[in-house]
């Protein structure tokens, strides 16, 4: 009896019974579909800002660097969100800002590191949390490059920031950075590039997309609720696949006696299963990216509206190994006491 064949005994015993597993497996699968989006959402928000990198070399002064990136700025102001040099101080890495569209709201918690008060003010900065600088506070004076800055906030990353009235006390500046707005077109962004390569041809250029990795965008308590979500929704299916073996022991004892081995028997029940799963994965995947997708992306405009690739491809993958890991050991031990016993020898 083939596979096929053991699917239209139980459809035609009891229909209800297999429309109701069907649902709950597309149920299961826009949950996995769900978790999936949310991080593809996550993704596409934090990639959409393209970013250029220089790293000129030695036969551009700091002059020539800086009118290099007035001119780009100029040019492109309503696509570039800023435009900041790296540079170092005692060996460590300080970020200076020369243009910025958008303030950060990290920074503004600490103070408003975007100033546009008089020069005749302290330029300020944000100085990494480390126990070198335990004793500082906000609104603390501190030296750099031979200037006093005033310290309007601390980072937990290994950079400091300071403003663009800063740059006149740097002498040397090593990279160049330009962030795109996430407005900007990708028509711009190559066109920037190309001016880009006119202004620094004997420099290193690198263009990035700023995409997170897939374990950047959810947390240890994210992970901890989906698998969760995933075994209770399993746990539910356990009596439904119990149904389906219960209905199958008869075939398999019919199996068992005309010679029949185990792994032959947990392989045919496992196919009989998984090709339930696939219908049940495809009409699930594919109602998802037509319509539950759309609906989301409707009522939330930060998701993305449709599921790439190679998210389904992993999805899937994940999907039916869930399946399998679960349910595998509950066969063998329900065929193994009901119908493959171990069998003694007699001598």
């Amino acid at each position: 009896m083939s596979i096929f064949q053991l699917l239209k005994r139980h459809f035609n015993k009891n229909k209800s019974i297999v429309f109701i597993f069907l649902a709950c497996q597309i149920c299961s699968v826009f949950a996995f579909c769900f978790v999936f989006l949310y991080v593809s959402s996550i993704q596409s928000y934090n990639s959409s800002e393209q970013s250029i990198s220089i790293e000129p070399s030695d036969t551009y002064t700091k002059e020539i660097i800086i009118n290099y990136a007035e001119d780009l700025y100029q040019s492109y102001s309503e696509n570039i969100d800023c435009i900041w040099f790296q540079s170092y101080y005692n060996q460590i890495p300080v970020k200076v800002y020369l243009h910025y569209n958008k303030e950060n709201p990290l920074h503004l918690s600490a103070g408003n590191f975007f100033d546009k008060a008089p020069a005749t003010q302290l330029p300020p900065c944000i100085i990494q949390l480390s126990q070198n600088y335990a004793d500082f506070s906000v609104g603390d004076s501190i030296e750099i490059f031979g200037y006093p800055h005033e310290i309007i906030g601390f980072t937990s990353t290994s950079e400091w920031e300071v403003n663009h009235r800063s740059i006149e006390y740097i002498s040397t500046l090593s990279d160049i950075q330009i962030v795109f707005s996430k407005s900007a077109s990708s028509e711009t962004v190559k066109n920037c590039i190309l001016n880009v390569r006119e202004k620094f041809p004997s420099s290193k250029i690198e263009i990035s997309d700023n995409k997170l990795e897939f374990w950047d965008c959810i947390g240890s308590l994210e992970c901890f609720l989906f698998f969760l979500i995933i075994l209770l929704i399993n746990i539910n299916f356990f009596g439904l696949f119990q149904y389906i073996i219960k209905e199958d022991l008869p075939v398999m004892r019919v199996f068992y006696i005309l010679g029949c081995s185990t792994l032959k028997a947990i392989s045919q029940i496992l196919k009989e299963i998984l090709v339930i799963c696939a219908i049940s994965s495809a009409i699930g995947i594919v109602l998802f990216q037509t319509v539950i997708a759309k609906i989301i992306h409707l009522l939330n405009s930060n998701f993305v509206s449709y599921l790439p690739l190679e998210d389904v491809a992993v999805l899937w993958v994940l999907y039916f190994l869930s399946i399998i890991l679960l349910f595998i050991p509950m066969i063998c031990i329900k065929y193994r006491k009901q119908i493959f016993p171990s069998r003694k020898v007699v001598r």
